[in-house]
């Protein structure tokens, strides 16, 4: 190894124009490329996911989601709460619409808006769109206009709505390969020719998602009521100069009013008003918070680690900077040299980083996020503030990991320094208290970090152990919507649904089929008001809210339920026989505790919230399903038969025989020949179904996972590094003790207990933050407690266990000391 003087004496040949401490700093890393490897590595770690998380939260806090001024683009809705579910948002009744378009004074624009399905025919070939009714309004509320042709205006709107539509700017591109004489083409939607007046927007999906956009309509029936006719959505925009305060204030007195307009319809319901960001939050905020809490943390422990080496490399120039010292370079010149490390690993860093940030956004691009992360995700870029941001970043930890050693080493006695060599020089007392300080953060760390990972896995276990109520196993979904202008009826409605299954049955890939209004999963939770009468018979009191399933008599089978008591529906259960349902096991156990549920009663409210006249016997009991969601108590539903209740919406369920694409082809030929102008739309297995609705908690689960090993392994290596250094520099006095006696084994337990001394203090102080922070963790945990003893023992041991095994090389190091060499 060369001598330190011709270090410095390097510094004269070095190319002009770059700092000497940079050309020095370059050569001392170069000779070090495995540990100054690791560190760059580590740092572009840390830097890569904390880049990729603030793409994340700016495109969070700040995408536009293609509407100029979205946080004053409001969603109006009725909130009522369900059993086991608590609060849910429904959608609205155009009477009701009516009462806020015309009695509101906040906002500028007020537009209603209905979701549903429409087919696109192209001969043989029919496709299922994404469509949204709009009223002319839509476009003021949202101030977006369409890029090619123009909006929908107030005379195209329903009754008797102009046959035109507008397109998305992804159905332009997709599927007219955007062509700009589009405006004017005539294609058939629903059957009808249909003219297409614009494009609107990259970017604009509203409400999401949205392929197409119709001029607003409604049936007769479901304008002039309330109770089951809420299917619309409201939006408004907040007036220019209006608080928002002012709005919210008014949107609450929309339930006093809505009260006292129709009391029996809307006494159930409260208002409540959520920006276009808030209405696609639905549980993404706190995720997003998460990853970001997440990536900090690792942030925090690489600086740490980056710090123990700049210190440990501190000592090891030690003899290099007391020269400079000397030849009158001044105690600056020394910080600038510390300086240059840090900047060169941080600044290696964070260029990989940046690829990394772009390669860990490319692929969460492809995972299934949900709805609400998903689209922040899609919307995530780096560009050039995230950039800048992450840069600031970036050069604070290279300003910090770089002053402190400087700061600790500062008073060092230049006489001491340029007597010691190598083997025997130590530290100054501050920058052994300063390394051992950043070992114990390091594990004080990882148990906060790895303590919060090891709850949320456990919950997400807990969380998908839960039985469900149903077997997903090889089944298959499709829905189905009914338009009313060719199913407006019961009886047609209940044809449809015959040849339907018959065309099913007629399917080699389908082994046996059911229909449904909704699943437990992946459809719109709907509950209706029913009245139990007493012992005697009597009514008395409020309705009760049950979730509401039309189904199939095939469905419990094929969903692989069990029939607890009493019969299941058969085909003779048709309009022309009495009206029957079977009800959930919790319901049954609810309202007859002791008693045999068959031949019990139950009423349907009506829309003025009385009973109807003519009740409903229960003839079956069926084991629960988790309706409400994992988290809640099994629903209590009543099951009606399609035959004597029928709906808009269908939902078929299938067991496959063999391949599922075999499968969902034998579904589309089999709504086509029921009926060749509809569509089938959100094909998927009933599987995937279950895992969207865990896609948050997994999700939650598996960063924290990814990040608790990411911790430890920084935390590892750091230990790794402080315990190395402080082998070498108690060589000379391990190497004494060995003269005087003492053992290999006498060694190893005395660097053991070194590490005890530094990693015990900080697995306390992590188990204090992790009780601390456990309040953090209550919402997104299911079955276990966030302070749970044994998870924090077990984390505790595990960490220790860690530092154990990070330090075996410098334990192996002490028992192999040559004593002779080493007193020399």
């Amino acid at each position: 190894m060369p001598h330190p003087r011709l270090l410095v004496l390097t510094a004269q040949s070095h190319p002009p124009g770059i700092p000497v401490e940079l050309i020095a700093s370059l050569r001392f890393l170069a000779r070090r490329k495995a540990v100054a490897t690791v560190a760059i590595l580590t740092m572009a770690g840390a830097l890569g996911v904390n880049t990729a998380a603030l793409a994340v939260v700016r495109a969070f806090l700040f995408s536009s989601m293609g509407v100029p001024e979205p946080d004053r683009v409001v969603n109006i809705a009725p909130i009522r709460e369900l059993p086991g579910r608590g609060d849910v948002v429904f959608f609205d009744a155009y009477l009701n619409y009516l009462l806020i378009r015309d009695g509101q004074r906040s906002f500028s624009d007020v537009a209603a808006t209905r979701q549903m399905l429409v087919s696109w025919s192209q001969g043989t070939d029919v496709r299922s769109l994404q469509s949204t009714r709009v009223t002319a309004s839509f476009f003021s509320t949202m101030r977006v206009a369409p890029i090619l042709g123009r909006a929908i205006t107030v005379g195209e709107e329903g009754p008797s709505p102009a046959p035109v539509i507008l397109i998305s700017h992804a159905l332009w591109n997709s599927a007219f390969a955007a062509d700009r004489g589009i405006v004017g083409k005539v294609i058939t939607i629903d059957g009808a020719p249909t003219t297409i007046i614009g494009v609107m927007p990259e970017g604009f999906s509203h409400p999401a998602p949205t392929d197409v956009w119709t001029p607003f309509d409604l049936p007769a029936a479901q304008r002039a009521a309330i109770s089951g006719a809420r299917w619309i959505g409201i939006f408004a925009r907040i007036a220019d100069g209006v608080p928002r305060e002012t709005a919210i204030a008014e949107v609450a007195g929309f339930t006093r009013r809505h009260h006292e307009a129709s009391p029996a319809d809307n006494k159930d319901y409260r208002y409540r008003m959520d920006t276009l960001r808030e209405q696609l939050l639905a549980g993404a905020d706190s995720t997003i918070v998460l990853i970001q809490a997440a990536a900090a943390s690792l942030l925090i422990l690489a600086i740490l680690n980056l710090v123990s080496l700049l210190v440990a490399w501190g000592f090891e120039r030690n003899q290099e900077m007391s020269i400079r010292l000397a030849l009158g370079g001044g105690q600056a010149q020394v910080l600038r040299l510390l300086l240059a490390q840090s900047v060169l690993i941080v600044g290696a860093g964070f260029v990989v980083g940046t690829v990394l940030a772009q390669l860990l956004l490319a692929l969460a691009r492809q995972l299934d996020l949900g709805p609400q992360l998903g689209y922040f995700v899609s919307q995530a870029t780096v560009d050039v503030r995230v950039l800048l941001i992450s840069m600031g970043i970036a050069g604070a930890l290279a300003m910090v990991a770089g002053f402190l050693p400087a700061a600790v080493n500062r008073r060092r006695v230049l006489s001491d320094a340029l007597r010691t060599t190598n083997r025997s020089a130590t530290h100054s007392a501050g920058a052994l208290r300063l390394q051992r300080s950043m070992v114990v953060l390091q594990a004080s760390l990882s148990v906060v970090v790895l303590a919060a990972a090891t709850i949320v896995s456990v919950s997400f276990r807990n969380l998908s152990s839960v039985p469900d109520g149903f077997d997903a196993r090889n089944r298959l979904v499709g829905r189905v919507l009914l338009p009313d202008e060719s199913y407006g009826t019961h009886g047609r409605r209940v044809a449809f649904a015959s040849a339907l299954q018959d065309a099913l049955g007629r399917e080699p890939a389908i082994a046996r089929h059911a229909l449904t209004s909704t699943l437990p999963v992946g459809d719109i939770r709907r509950g209706t008001r029913f009245f139990v009468p007493d012992q005697n018979g009597a009514i008395t009191g409020e309705p009760a809210l049950f979730h509401f399933r039309r189904i199939s008599p095939e469905y419990p089978a094929v969903m692989g339920m069990t029939l607890l008591r009493g019969r299941h529906f058969t085909a003779r259960d048709d309009s022309a026989a009495p009206r029957v349902v079977i009800v959930s096991r919790a319901l049954a156990q609810r309202y007859w505790p002791n008693e045999d549920p068959i031949g019990k009663r139950v009423v349907q409210a009506t829309a003025a919230g009385t009973p109807q006249p003519m009740p409903f016997e229960v003839i079956g009991v069926l084991s629960d399903m988790m309706d409400g969601g994992y988290q809640a108590t099994p629903g209590e539903t009543v099951y009606l038969p399609y035959l004597q209740s029928s709906g808009p919406q269908l939902s078929i369920v299938v067991v496959a025989k063999g391949g599922t694409a075999d499968a969902f082809t034998a579904i589309r030929h089999a709504v086509n020949s029921a009926d060749p102008k509809l569509s089938v739309s959100g094909t998927a297995t009933l599987g995937s179904l279950v895992s969207a609705a865990n896609a948050l908690p997994q999700l939650r689960a598996a960063l924290l996972m990814v990040f608790a090993i990411a911790a430890v392994l920084i935390a590892g290596l750091g230990c790794y590094g402080v315990m190395r250094q402080l082998v070498a520099n108690r060589e000379r006095e391990l190497a004494l003790r060995l003269v005087f006696g003492a053992g290999p084994r006498d060694l190893a337990r005395e660097v053991l207990l070194q590490v005890a001394k530094l990693t015990v203090p900080g697995v306390v102080v992590g188990l204090v933050g992790a009780w601390m922070s456990a309040n953090l963790l209550r919402t997104f945990v299911f079955g276990i407690d966030p302070r749970s003893g044994i998870v924090l023992a077990v984390v505790s041991v595990g960490v220790l266990l860690l530092a154990t095994l990070a330090a075996a090389p410098s334990v192996m190091r002490a028992m192999r000391l040559d004593p002779r060499a080493s007193t020399s």
